[in-house]
């Protein structure tokens, strides 16, 4: 498990120049399923967790390069009870084995920018990816099936990049359009070709997990 003092820290080398925002038809999708997740406290920002850093982000693609170009919610925005064009950041362009990332907007990228990227560049049908964070589906991952990437992988490294590269060769991965990371505490990612698609199977998952947690009658740590 990481340490849940480093968790919304920027681990790649961060190169961001000041744009501005998203018109809103590029991120409209992406600020209601945000207010969704953050309703349902799969993203926000808690005291008593993950040292008391925001977690969870959310991304749309907009082309395609000579890798993913893509919006993503802006770093140490996740405590925010809602979120508007100017907290979301382009990233234009990375690379996972030297570890850089460049991007523009009115905001730096997400911690997560990196993993994003990974799971755009592993399957380029994908055009949503969602991150959010919830004990009750990461703690009943294996009765979910779910697909998971290595406990000693920590988030926002080339090797957690990497890792989440490899999924897409496994059989799971077109029907599941979710994965959680062992080495990052409760993270949990979905993804679609769609925003209904992503935000739906989220959902899902929740709903799932809280009942076999309710039929089994334990509690999530």
């Amino acid at each position: 498990m990481s340490d849940s003092a480093s968790e919304g820290v920027v681990k790649y080398q961060a190169h961001h120049h000041p744009a501005p925002p998203p018109a809103i038809e590029e991120c409209h999708e992406l600020i209601a399923w945000r207010q969704i997740f953050y309703d349902l406290q799969l993203i926000g920002q808690n005291p008593d967790l993950y040292g008391g850093a925001g977690y969870g982000n959310i991304s749309r693609k907009v082309e395609y390069q000579t890798n993913p170009v893509f919006w993503i919610t802006g770093t140490q925005t996740g405590g925010l009870e809602s979120v508007q064009p100017e907290h979301f950041s382009k990233v234009e362009r990375y690379d996972l084995h030297k570890n850089f990332l460049h991007s523009s907007g009115p905001v730096a990228a997400s911690s997560e920018a990196m993993t994003h990227g990974a799971i755009y560049e592993a399957d380029p049908s994908i055009n949503f990816v969602f991150h959010t964070h919830s004990s009750i589906i990461w703690n009943q991952w294996r009765s979910l099936n779910l697909m998971a990437t290595p406990v000693d992988v920590e988030y926002g490294t080339p090797e957690m990049a990497q890792n989440v590269a490899r999924l897409v060769n496994d059989e799971r991965w077109n029907n599941d359009q979710a994965f959680v990371m062992l080495g990052h505490e409760d993270g949990v990612f979905s993804f679609g070709k769609s925003a209904e698609i992503a935000g739906a199977r989220m959902v899902q998952l929740l709903a799932k997990a809280g009942g076999i947690q309710l039929q089994s009658g334990t509690e999530s740590d």
